[in-house]
């Protein structure tokens, strides 16, 4: 499971935002419960230009119920830069 996510990072930085989702995917499907990977594929679906406010903040809030300080990093996280201000994620994130 962290390869794929170390892999989706790597993808990320490269631009490949289809990629690095895919291979979140894959790490979710290995551990349900892999914070990280739902954190990250919330990033990733921001900058894929994904804008189902719903789907991001239900990653996140799946993310948070497993490690809380995730929380504040998404508040300063530059991937949700153009989602940040929106009611949905002020109300559900901060």
């Amino acid at each position: 499971k962290e390869a794929f996510v170390n892999r989706g990072r790597a993808e990320k930085r490269l631009g490949k935002i289809q990629d690095a989702l895919a291979s979140v995917e894959k790490a979710i499907q290995i551990d349900p419960n892999y914070e990280r990977a739902f954190y990250n594929r919330a990033c990733y679906k921001t900058l894929a230009g994904n804008y189902d406010i719903d789907d991001i903040i239900k990653d996140l809030k799946t993310s948070i119920s497993h490690f809380p300080d995730s929380r504040e990093h998404a508040k300063k996280d530059p991937d949700f830069e153009k989602i940040r201000m929106t009611d949905q994620f002020k109300k559900e994130i901060g």
